[in-house]
């Protein structure tokens, strides 16, 4: 095996056991919080507390994936809240939607064929004689609103530690580098004074680099997205790229993938 792919697989094998460490100790600290979360479901709905017994267990996955990445210190770099511009704000109006439309389509059809009879909880606040379509507006709305900004942290706790633990986290320039595995396309990027290429973890910013000039995303974005500082996508793409050697990974690429 030559030195590339001998790098190359230590350290796809050095990742493959950070993961299994990590989830191992993701689920056993997982699971005496899940017991704990039981215990109260159970004492909460056996008292009658006007407590929502669910809302500990919602929240324990991601207390678990926080505590899970500040022992192994992982940190918090891979998360991200941001809304995004166009595209978040139309992923939040098809959750906000998709539910009432669906709901909808589902109680609505049970209600008029008789198959469900719709008589929604009378609530206190309103007078004996409201309809049950008032009722039903109104709790609808407060479901809506408050109850949504009730739960939706706590949601978001399932999501945070199931999804954004369990789940595989590969970094931007991991995907490229399977890329280079086929291809050996590094090769033919060459140190602009000793033309040596970089190999195993210190070609990394190299593929960044290549990724934020093939994508248009600039270097600052990229390293955003990865685990790398601007200085080094820079120093990578100043000493390693230019046009002899990007058309060069270019032409191998194009021969070692087949192309339909």
């Amino acid at each position: 095996m030559d030195p590339i792919r001998a790098t190359h697989a230590a350290a796809a094998l050095a990742t493959v056991r950070r993961a299994r460490r990590g989830l191992l100790l993701f689920a056993m600290i997982l699971a005496p919080l899940s017991l704990l979360g039981y215990w109260f479901y159970r004492v909460s709905k056996a008292s009658g507390l006007p407590l929502v017994p669910d809302l500990p267990l919602m929240a324990l996955p991601a207390l678990a994936a926080a505590i899970t990445r500040l022992i192994l210190r992982e940190g918090f770099a891979d998360v991200s809240f941001r809304f995004g511009s166009r595209r978040g704000v139309h992923a939040l109006v098809l959750g906000v939607a998709v539910p009432l439309i669906v709901g909808s389509l589902a109680y609505g059809t049970a209600y008029l064929t008789g198959l469900a009879q719709f008589a929604p909880l009378a609530l206190r606040l309103l007078a004996p004689a409201a309809g049950p379509v008032t009722n039903f507006a109104i709790t609808l709305a407060r479901a809506a609103t408050l109850g949504t900004l009730i739960l939706l942290p706590l949601a978001a706790g399932e999501e945070i530690g199931w999804r954004g633990y369990v789940l595989p986290r590969p970094d931007l320039p991991d995907l490229f580098r399977e890329v280079n595995d086929w291809t050996n396309l590094l090769d033919q990027a060459t140190h602009l004074n000793t033309e040596v290429p970089l190999f195993g973890s210190q070609a990394m910013p190299l593929l960044a680099a290549i990724m934020a000039i093939g994508m248009n995303l600039g270097l600052s974005a990229m390293a955003k997205a990865s685990s790398f500082m601007d200085r080094q996508l820079a120093w990578a793409a100043d000493w390693y790229l230019r046009d002899t050697t990007l058309q060069a990974m270019q032409v191998t690429v194009v021969q070692r993938i087949p192309m339909p």
